[in-house]
Parts: structure tokens; sequence; C-alpha cells
């Protein structure tokens, strides 16, 4: 396990370790670090380095450990990257990426889900394996989340929104799993993704040891989005995924649904029409404009929606907050279960915002979730 002793060189010197790290921790975040620190020890280049928007270098050289330590797990095979839409769901890699044998549908062969860490299944103590589905309790099973970071559905941006929510997660509870879904490609191909991730994850719930009636999918930003609206239309997601699907595969997941059973929206891009995210809006409608009012969540709010836990920064000025605000009220409205929270600042992308106003936001939610998902009393 990295910590903060070992240098940014050390890091990237570990076999294997440079590609992966690429995928979970953007170029251009390492190059923020000045370079008489690459050598040092991490935690003497977060002391003494600020971020050029003044930061501590701290909250990147965190971003940085969460990174590395997921990448060396997978290097380890302690976690799985599950190729989703191979059939055989073996591991992706950087080197499979590339690819053209691959097997996977074309376009999809960068769609993968992290799966929980093997080390810490044997910490908790937790054996299912070998049990009939009788034979498991409640007390054994584990509330799942499935993370989907925000990148504009251009990128899928890891460091922020990704391992950190993972790892918080992980320590509340949850098994938690990671989604990197197609990016830059036109609606409905991320939502089958995630329709996918969830179908599977249902249909492998006691290899997981997961309530498949505890499903959460948290989304920031256009992940926020991508969230949103594949609850709004699971049932849709679910037979796009199933038409490109067959034989045994397709018959064990037509028996589950798609529908997440809570969401987490953090400063999501709600509406295409006003106030929007024109990146997100384009690249999803592919540059129709007519799709965009039908690709607008707030529109496809009603009653059986999951519940929702919304939160966004009032100084946002990349996705206006009015968009968390707009979701809020349709679902109200609806008669749907939404809590929303409106911070006065911490702009946009701020993760876990540890360092911002809006910090309070995770405690808050997994207290919305345990009462509304989870079926405990706050």
């Amino acid at each position: 396990m990295f910590t903060k002793h070992q240098s940014i060189e050390g890091i990237l010197k570990e076999p294997g370790m440079k590609p992966y790290l690429e995928v979970f921790f953007q170029k251009w975040l390492l190059e923020l670090f000045p370079e008489e620190f690459v050598r040092a020890p991490l935690g003497l280049a977060e002391q003494r380095g600020k971020t050029p928007w003044g930061e501590p270098l701290s909250v990147i050289g965190d971003q940085l450990l969460d990174g590395a330590n997921l990448c060396g797990e997978l290097l380890r095979k302690e976690r799985r990257a599950l190729l989703l839409w191979d059939e055989n769901k073996g591991d992706w890699s950087p080197e499979t990426e590339r690819r053209a044998d691959s097997g996977v549908r074309p376009g999809k062969e960068g769609v993968f889900l992290v799966t929980p860490s093997v080390r810490g299944r044997r910490d908790e103590g937790t054996e299912t394996a070998g049990k009939t589905e009788e034979g498991l309790s409640d007390r054994e099973l584990r509330p799942a989340a499935i993370v989907c970071p925000g990148g504009g559905y251009g990128q899928v941006c890891f460091e922020g929104e990704g391992t950190p929510v993972l790892s918080m997660l992980e320590e509340a509870g949850y098994r938690t799993f990671l989604l990197r879904y197609e990016t830059n490609a036109p609606y409905p191909e991320p939502q089958m993704d995630l329709a996918l991730g969830i179908l599977y994850l249902r249909s492998h719930w006691k290899e997981y040891g997961i309530h498949p009636g505890q499903l959460i999918a948290v989304g920031a930003s256009a992940g926020g989005h991508l969230c949103a609206l594949e609850a709004a239309e699971h049932e849709k997601q679910k037979d796009l995924v199933l038409s490109r699907l067959s034989g045994e595969e397709r018959r064990t997941l037509g028996e589950w649904g798609a529908r997440p059973d809570g969401l987490c929206l953090s400063y999501p891009v709600i509406s295409f029409e006003e106030e929007t995210h024109e990146d997100s809006a384009r690249i999803l409608t592919g540059g129709r404009r007519e799709l965009r009012a039908g690709l607008s969540v707030n529109r496809l709010a009603g009653p059986d929606y999951p519940p929702s836990f919304i939160w966004a920064c009032r100084d946002d000025d990349c996705v206006p907050c009015s968009n968390g605000e707009r979701m809020a009220r349709a679902l109200e409205e609806a008669g749907a279960i939404v809590e929303l929270h409106i911070y006065p600042s911490g702009g946009h992308g701020c993760g876990l915002a540890y360092t911002k106003e809006a910090w309070p936001w995770s405690g808050r939610m997994l207290k919305f979730m345990e009462r509304y998902v989870l079926g405990k009393e706050s």
C-alpha cells in the first residue's frame, strides 16, 4: 500500500503502474507537483506546495494515493475491472483496451466495473461462498453502490469523484463498484452501461455478498445526469441492454430490474434546455438539439422515481445549482422522495469537499440512504 512516505517517482516506477494510473489520475494533475518534489516524499510536497487555484497540494496528493492504491490492487488481482460487455466478463487492462481482437463489442472496450477489494472482504469476516440463497441472511449481505464520476460525457474523472467516493462508501459499509462508462458517445450508450452494471450486480448478488434490493447509484456532474436519466428510463434501458445480449446471459439478467434503489446526485447536470452544461448536452445528443427536451431529466420525474439525495454549491460556475433545484422541485411535485442541499460555496467538481463548506454532504447522504433505502430509522 502506498503512503505519503513514498515519492511520485517511486510510485510511477512500480511495475505496470504508469499506464493504469493514467486512467485513474489525469496526467495534468501530476504536472501540478513542482519538479523538486517529484523525488521527495509525497507528504513533503503536500505540506509545501499549493495548486494554481490556492488549495494545498494535500488534496491532490490524497487523490493520487487513492488512485495509485486502487491501481495496485488491480495489478495484484485484489480487485477486478470487469469488462461489462464481454460475455465472459474478462479483466480490463490498458492493453486489452487497445487490442482490436479483444472480443468486446466495438466502442465498449473501455467500459468496465471495478469490483470491491478481495482483501476487504476477508477482513470483514463475511463468508458467503458455498452457501445456498436460503442460507444467506440479511446480516451477511451488504448494501451496494455504483459510483459514476463526471467528466462532461467526454471523459471519466476518477480522481476527484471516483476513488475518494469509493473509499468513503466502503468505509461506510457499502460494497462499492466503480463504473467507467463509454464517453464521447451519444445517448443511450452511457445509460446502457449503467443499466448493464446494475443488472449484472443484482444477478451476481450472492457472489459479491450484496443485498439486491439495496443498490444505490452515486453520480457527480455528468455522472449525475447519467444516473438520473437511467433511473427514469430503467425499463427502456434494460430492454436496450437485453437486445444486445444473447443466450444464458440474456436470460439471467432479464430476471432482474435496472432501477437503482436510491440515488445520490452531486452537483448534477439535469436540464439540457436551461442553464445546462453545454459540452454534456452536445456530446450526449450528438449535436441534435431536438433531443434536448427528452433528455432533460426534470421532465421525467414520477412518483416511482428512486429516493434521491441531491446537493450542489451556490457558487458553481460550471453546472449551475439550479439544475439540482429544478430536479428536486420536479420530484417533490411528482410525490417522490427527495432531499436537497445547496451549500454556499464549494464550486464544481469538489468531490468529498473536505476543504469546502459542502463537506457535510456525505454524512447527510448516508443518513438519507439508511432511512429510505436500508430501512433504518434516523
